[in-house]
């Protein structure tokens, strides 16, 4: 039962997702808002529990895509 399966992932979404959390996590740091930090906490727990109400997901694909600012990089990943 080696069976693989092959699955697309979209390198530019996590490109825009990852700096978005680090550059808010950054000015929580920075404005001394735990506040903020904490909600930049709940979105990104939000988006790993239901990845459909992912934030930085919704903003990617209902927004960043649509406009053109960026494009799908889709590249090959695998799943054990």
């Amino acid at each position: 039962m080696n069976q693989q399966i092959i699955t697309r992932v979209d390198q530019t979404g996590i490109k825009v997702s990852q700096p978005s959390t680090m550059l808010l996590l950054l000015a929580a740091f920075i404005l001394d808002s735990w506040l903020l930090a904490a909600c930049v906490a709940a979105v990104n727990l939000l988006g790993a529990v239901v990845p459909s109400l992912s934030l930085f997901g919704l903003i990617y694909w209902r927004m960043l895509i649509p406009s053109s600012l960026v494009q799908l990089n889709a590249a090959r990943g695998r799943r054990n």
